[in-house]
């Protein structure tokens, strides 16, 4: 500052660097530097703001009739459906109607997505997350079995495989049935017979065995066998294609484990549980597996003579 009580452009400057951090100091247009958020938020459209809330009201809104819906729904089964009275008043078990019942519930909770026919190699581990959707009899073998069924059984699958030398590979899942007390756990193996040859296809056999958790009346073991032929292509040299088919047979051995007493009529005991069932399931295996450097995405369909179940995945390779 001058004897005279004016600012130099040297003081100007000192000024400046001595206010800046109690003012607000407008920049150039071309400065680098951002604006504070607070000013940001404030020339935000008011069309922007009402769509962002509208949409959070919407999504609100289905969750809590998803939630609604799921506490009137229940898939945790009643095996007292499966029983009635014959003509001379006995009571009876239903067997056609707990094997259709028991196939589409062990189908909904098998593994998902054994294919493609090459394995991840000795050092190859695979970590993936499977959202099943698996269409039921909801008229025929599950009134009665479940509380308000729908047509669709959703499940998640949680699935680690793992590599081994001799173009072997070990697998292990966890499925969870939406809306039921129900689990399922089981293993698998498989074998590719022939991979990585570039003109020829992979093939493979997967064998898998598994049982269900949660149900105090049912007993479940499936035991399932699939044969895979699949080709890999690269896209780009970025991400590869893996498409597959095959043919799955499946065994599944079902009963009621416990001796059931009818609410109507308290005195009259059933003679027996239901015993062993034999059933035997085959469909067709369509797939698409992708990799795109650690992460795979899948989608896969079974085609049974009764039966379809659709099955998406996301996981890591690694």
């Amino acid at each position: 500052m001058t004897d005279t009580g004016t600012w130099t452009g040297t003081d100007e400057h000192a000024r400046a660097r001595i206010l800046e951090p109690f003012l607000t100091i407008r920049r150039p247009p071309d400065s680098r530097r951002l604006p504070p958020r607070s000013v940001v938020r404030y020339h935000q459209s008011p069309t922007r703001c009402i769509m962002t809330r509208s949409t959070a009201i919407l999504v609100l809104a289905a969750a809590l009739a998803w939630a609604s819906a799921a506490q009137a729904r229940s898939y945790t089964p009643n095996l007292k459906a499966f029983y009635l009275k014959d003509g001379a008043g006995n009571v009876v078990p239903d067997i056609a109607k707990f094997k259709g019942y028991s196939a589409e519930l062990a189908t909904a909770m098998a593994p998902k997505f054994q294919g493609p026919g090459a394995t991840l190699g000795s050092m190859g581990y695979e970590l993936t997350l499977t959202v099943g959707l698996a269409d039921i009899n909801a008229d025929d073998y599950w009134k009665g079995a479940a509380s308000d069924p729908g047509d669709l059984l959703v499940t998640n699958q949680f699935r680690f495989r793992k590599g081994l030398p001799y173009s072997l590979q070990l697998g292990g899942f966890v499925t969870h049935l939406y809306q039921s007390d129900l689990w399922g756990i089981g293993l698998e193996l498989g074998w590719s017979l022939n991979e990585g040859f570039r003109y020829f296809p992979d093939i493979a056999i997967v064998t898998s065995v598994g049982t269900l958790l949660g149900a105090e009346d049912l007993a479940l073991l499936q035991v399932g066998m699939a044969a895979l032929l699949s080709k890999s292509f690269s896209i780009a040299g970025l991400f590869a294609l893996e498409p597959y088919a095959g043919y799955n047979f499946m065994y599944v051995n079902a009963s009621s484990h416990r001796v059931a007493t009818l609410d109507l009529e308290a005195t009259q005991h059933l003679p027996e549980a239901i015993g062993l069932q034999n059933i035997f399931r085959h469909s067709a295996v369509l797939g698409l597996n992708s990799v795109i450097t650690y992460l795979t995405l899948g989608f896969e369909v079974g085609l049974g003579s009764d039966q379809r179940t659709y099955s998406f995945k996301v996981g890591t390779q690694f």
